[in-house]
């Protein structure tokens, strides 16, 4: 698979944003759930 030299930032920005999103929902479910 090869990716335009513009695309892979935006990938990687796209892929931290998601991995950011879900350790903010998994803390706060954790905080709701005490």
């Amino acid at each position: 698979m090869c990716l335009p030299s513009q695309v892979v930032p935006i990938f990687f920005v796209y892929e931290a944003v998601v991995h950011w999103i879900s350790a903010q929902t998994y803390l706060s479910c954790l905080a709701v759930l005490r």
